[in-house]
């Protein structure tokens, strides 16, 4: 029995040369995952004891700095951050928008 990385619902890994999202009711011996760029309907359950290639977290490469994309670029991202915020996903909530409660003005 291989050594198998403990990961935890929301954690991203890489499994059958694509990146999921570990679901709740993921144990050692099965893993709940939901393809990253999938719906809920495509989610699957793997068993890392047989899979042939082991199960690893998901790495993904640092943004160059030097490289300035141009605006439709920008808008595809930002689109990007609020579907996937929508769907409740979880890499990117941060960049969710952050609302507080308006003041009740009084009437006269």
């Amino acid at each position: 029995m291989k050594a198998v990385p403990r990961f935890t619902p929301g954690n991203l890994v890489r499994a059958r040369g694509r990146e999921w999202v570990v679901l709740p009711g993921s144990d050692g011996e099965r893993l709940n995952l939901r393809p990253l760029s999938g719906s809920e309907a495509d989610a699957q359950t793997l068993l890392p004891d047989v899979e042939l290639d082991p199960i690893a977290p998901a790495t993904f490469p640092v943004p160059d700095a030097a490289r300035i994309g141009p605006q439709d670029e920008a808008q595809l991202m930002r689109n990007a951050f609020r579907l996937a915020l929508r769907r409740g996903a979880g890499p990117f909530r941060s960049a969710g928008p952050c609302s507080s409660p308006k003041p009740i003005s009084s009437s006269r």
